[in-house]
């Protein structure tokens, strides 16, 4: 791992509602579904108007936007220490189950949890259910948006 520099908690707590607010649609709330049918180009739009709008924000507003539904998370973003740095999949790990996946398929690498997910997707496995079984086709069409 090479850190790169030290984040402040309010570009981690901008950086959240920025990619949030990507996400919400017009009376319909937040719904990520439709980024994989959004085009390079509406995607970037609809990036330059969240930072316009988020960028001016204080961190007790973005407290405020973020505590309703994640108050929990406001406290992890608080209490910790944030790092920009470049990583490989080898070294870096997963959540426990992330996405129910079975523990053995998330308790190595990324580089490994991707293989054993790649290979039930192959296999059609029943391991792989509900969230996973839609959202990781969903983030490959968008990975080209993903940085």
């Amino acid at each position: 791992m090479k850190l790169l520099k030290k984040v402040t908690t309010l570009e981690v707590k901008r950086t959240f509602v920025i990619a949030n607010h990507i996400t919400q649609r017009k009376n319909l709330g937040n719904n990520r579904k439709f980024l994989k049918d959004l085009s390079q180009d509406e995607f970037e739009k609809r990036l330059r108007s969240a930072k316009k709008v988020i960028l001016k924000l204080n961190e007790s507003k973005l407290d405020k936007l973020i505590s309703p539904k994640w108050s929990k998370r406001v406290n992890s973003y608080n209490s910790s220490e944030w790092f920009l740095a470049e990583i490989s999949p080898d070294e870096l790990g997963v959540w426990t189950r992330a996405g129910n996946l079975p523990l053995r398929w998330t308790n190595g690498s990324l580089a490994e949890t991707a293989e054993k997910v790649s290979r039930g997707f192959r296999r059609n496995s029943k391991s792989i259910k509900r969230r996973p079984k839609h959202s990781i086709p969903n983030i490959l069409k968008i990975k080209d948006h993903l940085e």
